[in-house]
């Protein structure tokens, strides 16, 4: 590598010529001096560090000789309070005195000492290049451009730290020099230079010209950070024309203080210029950092406060961003150490209104939620009533302040298709770990309820009777000999069943705190689908927090009910069937009414064997759409396919009969115990009734249930010709779905059934899944 710099006949453009010479021309012969060839990279943070040590040291040094010792001792002291400066070891291995700060400085300044050999020999004949410019007055362009020539191979965001290191070198060496030639006796023109120095430093300039060095020092940071950007380039050229200006105004005589002052304005302009355009890259930076932090956290995670601090934008333990209300006059902000080694459901709605039922319709046992309402609207506040502080509810206590702005990301990018602003709410899962499980385990809730709640416990069967009995057999003619042999085996039967219990404990303690004992993931979502069936208990529920839910699955409980389930929204048509069903057959027959058309509910109840109340039939329907997607969600994980499975195509028939753009008049479902028999439009299974007559006998032969069934499946190859006359079907999937099918075939036509997109608004929190206004709902 050549160590002259440039010749006069090197240089490419002269200074007169410089200020005239476009940006792009001078991009391209910075370009041109960069040849990385793989590139050499170094550890440019631990290198800035030590350029940043430099500067500071030296800074604090006043002329003042009295005050200079005092803040050099000052600096000793804590280097020797600090065991891990580098800084220090390097002067105990050469030997070095603490108590001569003087030396210790200087040994501080050579730069070989701390980085690499072959980088120290490069910073080194940067400022042997420099200081040669400085006394042939090379122009300043041709010796940056030479700078960046000689830094080819390595790295860009290094180039800018390998400069500050020789500036930092030649900056340093002169104040030493001048503060040791009084001390020292040196000739008169090195002490001109450190009185010239000192009364430079101590003018107006001073303050511009410590601005313009923080300027270069936060641009190389920023380079070091970014690694890459394309204003590298020039970002490196300015850095290295700035520290050759520099330079001069350092080494030559004060007369061309005004020319260099100006040049060095300029420079720090640019160098300004280019530092306001890459904050906005930096930014970007840092948050796709941040977001791809959260996305490795949610797959690698082994800690969860470590997610959810990701996710709630949390420092340090100290803050506290949660708000945990107990009632409406008690609550407490509190920390995020109360959810450590615990799963989390995190509730995540659009706007500032409280999902309730979303909420409280599937109890989750033990398992902490926290609601995490999403607001566009920096005006907007949270509005919950009063009679919904309670349950230990866990939210966010600042929605704007804490929730950070990659999980926000994270949202619209990942769960696009199962959260939208303005759409119905998801509820992220996490496990002990903090590994995100289930991207909306909602449905999954919805479907299973405390079945999810379930503890894993083992077998607890007593086996210490069967012990003592076969110790007795097999100690049989010992009570001749031993006197005590019954208490003995007695005794030892009970140690067995202590060790038994104690053992059970451990294991069952351990299984409680395994990661693996947390149910609320697509695993053991698909594990509950794998012993699920076309059912009624499916259909109803088994959640056990609704009334009708337990008054249906009492009738389910007996065998010998046979269960109608009927809907519609012709009353008339109802009512006529709900009387026909009462007419025709004598068997135990067990009627509710399940429609969502509330006008019907109180008069069509009095005929039916359980009245559904008003909001009871909101929960039923809610409840089945979320089986259906969860089944959905299902088969497109397994990849089954979805015309042919019975249980989505069952409960794609109820959503569609009971649809709000459905005008079917009435429908029923027939089952016994856990069994359905079958499931049709109202006229088809009243028909089926009305022609009881024809097939009693075979009812009495056999049994009801398989003659209906026989009966009704003749009916439909007889009228097959006739099966596409039907009353209109319509089918809404959720919006938190994430697969809704391209092609939809109609229950009871198997043909396509059209596809519309549909935008709809409440006006305000009239959407049961947020708030459910009727007093006897929030009993």
């Amino acid at each position: 590598m050549a160590t002259q710099p440039l010749s006069q006949s090197r240089t490419t453009i002269s200074q007169l010529q410089i200020n005239d010479v476009e940006e792009k021309i001078i991009i391209e012969q910075v370009k041109d001096t960069h040849n990385p060839n793989g590139g050499i990279d170094v550890d440019a943070n631990c290198l800035l560090k030590f350029v940043e040590d430099i500067f500071n040291i030296n800074t604090d040094s006043e002329s003042d000789e009295d005050n200079s010792e005092k803040e050099d001792e000052s600096s000793n002291e804590d280097s020797e309070n600090d065991e891990d400066d580098p800084e220090e070891e390097g002067s105990d291995e050469h030997g070095k005195s603490e108590t001569v700060p003087r030396e210790a400085m200087q040994d501080r300044l050579q730069l070989q000492e701390h980085i690499q050999k072959e980088i120290s020999l490069v910073v080194l004949q940067l400022s042997f290049v420099i200081t040669f410019t400085c006394v042939s007055y090379e122009d300043s362009h041709s010796t940056a451009i030479y700078l960046l020539s000689l830094l080819s191979k390595y790295m860009w965001h290094v180039k800018g730290v390998m400069l500050l290191a020789c500036f930092a070198i030649i900056r340093g060496k002169l104040k030493v020099v001048s503060q040791s030639c009084h001390q020292k006796g040196l000739p008169y023109n090195m002490t001109t230079l450190r009185k010239s120095v000192n009364s430079m430093l101590s003018t107006e300039n001073e303050i511009f010209l410590n601005d313009s060095i923080k300027s270069m020092f936060d641009l190389t940071k920023i380079m070091i950070e970014l690694r890459y950007s394309s204003s590298m380039s020039l970002a490196n050229y300015w850095i290295a024309k700035s520290i050759v200006a520099y330079a001069h105004l350092l080494i030559l005589n004060i007369e061309t203080q005004n020319q260099i002052m100006t040049e060095l304005s300029n420079a720090s302009t640019k160098i300004k210029e280019i530092l306001a355009s890459s904050l906005p890259l930096l930014e970007a930076k840092r948050a796709e950092d941040k977001y791809q932090a959260l996305l490795h956290a949610f797959d690698n995670s082994s800690n969860i406060l470590d997610v959810l601090k990701l996710i709630f934008n949390v420092k340090n333990n100290k803050e506290k961003p949660i708000l945990k209300l107990k009632s409406w006059r008690e609550h407490r902000s509190m920390g995020l150490d109360e959810f450590e080694g615990e799963g989390v459901l995190l509730l995540i709605s659009s706007g500032k209104h409280f999902p309730y039922y979303a909420y409280h319709a599937a109890s989750t046992g033990g398992v902490k939620k926290i609601w995490v309402p999403i607001i566009n609207d920096l005006d907007e506040h949270i509005q919950m009533s009063d009679d919904l502080y309670h349950n230990n509810l866990y939210r966010v206590l600042d929605s704007q302040k804490w929730i950070a702005p990659e999980f926000v990301r994270f949202l619209k990018n990942k769960c696009f298709s199962t959260f939208q602003v303005g759409e119905d709410p998801i509820v992220i899962s996490l496990d002990k770990r903090g590994r995100l499980v289930h991207s909306n385990a909602l449905h999954m809730i919805f479907t299973w309820g405390y079945q999810l709640s379930e503890r894993r416990t083992m077998r607890s069967d007593d086996i210490i009777p069967s012990l003592e009995n076969e110790l007795r057999e097999k100690t049989s003619g010992a009570e001749h000999v031993i006197d005590d042999i019954d208490e003995q085996i007695y005794n030892f039967a009970r140690n067995v069943r202590k060790k038994i219990n104690d053992w059970m404990k451990d294991i069952e303690k351990k299984m409680k705190n395994s990661f693996r004992s947390y149910n609320y993931t697509r695993e053991r979502e698909q594990e509950l689908w794998l012993k699920e069936s076309w059912n009624l208990k499916l259909v109803v529920g088994t959640t056990r927090k609704w009334k009708f839910q337990d008054t249906l699955n009492w009738w389910i409980n007996d065998d010998e009910n046979y269960i109608f389930l009927c809907g519609g929204n012709n009353i008339t048509r109802v009512l006529e069937f709900v009387q026909k069903v009462r007419s025709k057959s004598q068997m135990y027959m067990k009627i509710a009414y399940v429609g969502r058309r509330r006008k019907m509910i109180e008069e069509v109840s009095r005929v039916c064997d359980y009245a559904f109340k008003h909001y009871e039939f909101k929960i039923f329907w809610a409840r089945l759409h979320s089986v259906a997607s969860s089944r959905i969600q299902y088969l497109s994980k397994v990849g089954l396919d979805e015309r042919s499975d019975e249980i989505l195509q069952g409960l794609v028939k109820l959503l569609s009969y009971e649809d709000e753009c459905t005008a079917i008049g009435s429908w029923a479902l027939l089952g016994k115990g856990k069994r359905i028999i079958g499931c049709d439009m109202g006229d088809k299974m009243l028909g089926v009734l009305n022609e009881y007559e024809k097939w009693k006998n075979n009812a009495h032969a056999n049994d009801f249930e398989q003659a209906f069934k026989d009966y009704y499946e003749m009916l439909n190859t007889s009228s097959s010709s006739s099966s596409n006359q039907h009353s209109c079907c319509a089918l809404n999937y959720p919006s938190n779905l994430d697969k809704i099918p391209d092609t939809v075939s109609c229950p009871q036509c198997n043909h396509n059934m059209h596809k519309f997109v549909t935008f709809s608004c409440c006006h305000g929190p009239t959407n049961f899944l947020y708030y459910e206004q009727d007093e006897d709902y929030k009993k």
